[in-house]
């Protein structure tokens, strides 16, 4: 599995994504996203794209850890957050 678009789903956190070690593309917006789990994040080696506009993230804390953590992640979509710590 490459690509996952879980969009519009209403899932509140991300958890259990261990056994995807191919996934390039995780499209989680339009969810209830309220911060990152970056353990779950962080074991998906080849991922590049993660979108999380239209989720409940308010700071930019949760990005900019995301950008310090091991994966890969070149493009993340964020279009909500309101508050720069």
């Amino acid at each position: 599995l490459k690509n996952l678009y879980l969009h519009n789903n209403k899932i509140e956190k991300i958890e259990n994504l261990t056994c995807l070690k191919n996934l390039s593309t995780l499209n989680l917006s339009s969810n209830a996203i309220g911060y990152l789990n970056l353990g779950s994040i962080s074991c998906l080696p080849k991922l590049h794209t993660l979108m999380l506009s239209r989720n409940k993230l308010r700071t930019a804390e949760d990005i900019e850890e995301l950008s310090n953590c091991s994966s890969e992640v070149t493009e993340i979509i964020e279009t909500n957050i309101s508050k720069m710590e």
